[in-house]
């Protein structure tokens, strides 16, 4: 059940017709403290013949509100103060929406933070069932964990029956395709299996692909009804115009499944890669209501998601570790800390690119990490870049180069190389991701060199630029596994390659005993410790 508020004048809540996924609640101005007293839970009475003694031995435990919090809020009016101050916790930001005039009432100081920690969004819509519809289709909680929010890999590729060129599967990062295709479009391949369509929701498709230049391209999408796989009953066609942002399916039945083909005419090599089955929320992001995408030439794509908190610093960098899912990782951990956070997710091959990509792709990373510290007014001393496992990579590849204040790490993954190395001579099949990243950041060339140059290549491609920072105002606080079967040796080659470049950053370091994907517990545990100690320590942050 998604929960949200109406807060004006008129009470218009009981003109929307009740369902089972999706509850309104009203309040005037001034009155929204008393509706959250109203929803919270109301003392369990004591039972018949309990004591005052039993009644004094059982442990006080604070109860829960049963509407945590609300998936959208429209002001029809200005609330009060008081009301902004009661709602803080209770609405994430870009999930309020108001009426134009509205923003001509906000005069406060606290009102003022409310509106751009909050991201308010005016609405030019008049009509409440418009309204309603607006927030429902794009505030919903989500990020896509329905049966949709999934990816179709190159392994589920299908070639036509009627084709005849090369093929060739690398991995999971592309199957490559050379053939005269011919003058006009004709299948070159499927991927099966297909993808749900969950009700109430608009589907949006992202393909990865490139080709040489005598190649056109087009993607098919078929409907199938729920139940009836062998039945087309829709047929939508997108060109490469249309496939230079994700494309949306309009009108695709709840409970159905969409399969793609892509048809091919000329001559040439045509590459594919994943194919991303999304929700839509319209104009409203990625994921999550304010998500954002960075794509590259290539179509290689990173996602984001900025959160203002209080508006106070510092700005907390989380990079989302290895996720066959789509979306974003440690969003309520990084929001429970209060401060304005800025998440970041590789959807790339199976799980995770590691966020390394081609200069383009990079430098957009590092340019919206800046450009959100510009939005704050912050700068690079009020900056802290954090991970888990693959995250580590991201937090300190990229808050190494910005110079960041901190970078927290668990599990730090820096030797790429010798990640890939150990499936074939310490743990076979329990990474096979790290083929395929060693795959895409090697050129041919290094490739046909062999593995020794793969993985020198792949090792160097961190600490080149880690021996280039300059890390001396920068504490690194990391936890690590000692008999770690992914990479045993970034946190010692981190001190060498510290006293080696002459660099003294704050450190400290905690090791634990296990492979790498023991002890998650006690690493999260740490790792939110040093992020709750630093903010105290360094920015006057105490959570209470």
């Amino acid at each position: 059940m998604e929960h949200y508020l109406l807060i004006g004048p008129t009470d218009l809540t009981a003109t929307i017709t009740p369902n089972k996924e999706h509850q309104w609640h009203y309040a005037a101005p001034g009155s929204v403290k008393a509706l959250l007293t109203k929803l919270a839970p109301k003392p369990t009475p004591k039972k018949k013949g309990q004591s005052e003694t039993t009644k004094t031995q059982q442990p006080k435990v604070k109860p829960k509100p049963p509407v945590r919090s609300f998936a959208g809020a429209y002001f029809a009016a200005c609330p009060t103060d008081e009301d902004l101050r009661a709602l803080f916790k209770f609405v994430d930001s870009y999930r309020v929406a108001c009426a134009p005039e509205v923003l001509t009432a906000v005069t406060s100081p606290l009102a003022q933070d409310y509106f751009k920690c909050k991201v308010v969004r005016p609405l030019s819509l008049t009509e409440w069932p418009q309204i309603v519809e607006w927030l429902q289709t794009r505030l919903f909680e989500d990020q896509g964990g329905g049966k949709t929010g999934v990816k179709h890999d190159p392994s589920m590729f299908e070639p036509a029956p009627g084709y005849r060129g090369s093929l060739e599967f690398n991995g999971f990062v592309s199957v490559e395709l050379e053939a005269d295709f011919g003058n006009e479009y004709r299948p070159v391949g499927t991927y099966r299996w297909g993808s749900y369509i969950d009700p109430g929701k608009l589907i949006k498709i992202w393909p990865e692909y490139s080709h040489s230049a005598g190649v056109a391209l087009r993607m098919v999408v078929y409907e199938s009804p729920a139940g009836d796989p062998y039945n087309f009953t829709k047929r939508w066609v997108f060109d490469e115009e249309q496939m230079v942002d994700q494309v949306v399916v309009p009108g695709a039945k709840a409970e159905g499944r969409l399969y793609v083909t892509f048809e091919a005419k000329g001559q040439g090599w045509l590459s594919l890669g994943n194919v991303h089955f999304r929700w839509s929320r319209y104009e409203m992001g990625e994921f999550l209501p304010g998500g954002g995408r960075i794509v590259d030439h290539d179509r290689r794509e990173v996602n984001y998601y900025f959160n203002p908190g209080d508006l106070k610093p510092p700005l907390n960098v989380y990079f989302s570790g290895y996720r066959t899912a789509e979306g974003f990782e440690a969003f309520y951990m990084m929001r429970s800390f209060g401060a304005p956070f800025l998440l970041f997710a590789d959807p790339r091959l199976e799980g995770t690119g590691f966020y390394l990509g081609s200069p383009e792709f990079e430098a957009q990373i590092k340019d919206r990490i800046k450009q959100t510290l510009d939005w704050l007014g912050f700068d690079h001393h009020q900056l802290n870049t954090s991970g888990l496992s693959a995250g580590t990579f991201g937090a300190l590849y990229y808050g190494a180069q910005l110079g960041a204040h901190s970078i927290i790490i668990g599990k730090p993954l820096a030797n790429l190389g010798d990640v890939a190395q150990k499936e074939q001579s310490v743990r076979y099949g329990g990474f096979p991701t790290s083929l395929d990243v060693a795959n895409l950041h090697t050129s041919r060339e290094v490739q046909r060199a062999g593995r020794k140059a793969i993985v020198k290549a792949m090792n160097q491609r961190f600490w080149q630029v880690f021996d280039q920072a300059d890390l001396d105002e920068t504490q690194l606080m990391l936890t690590y596994m000692r008999q770690d079967d992914y990479d045993d040796k970034t946190y010692h080659d981190m001190l060498a390659h510290l006293a080696t470049t002459g660099k003294h950053p704050y450190l400290i370091s905690r090791g634990l005993n296990g492979h790498h994907n023991d002890g998650a517990a006690e690493t999260v545990i740490w790792f939110k410790k040093q992020y709750l100690t630093m903010m105290e320590r360094d920015f006057n942050r105490r959570k209470d």
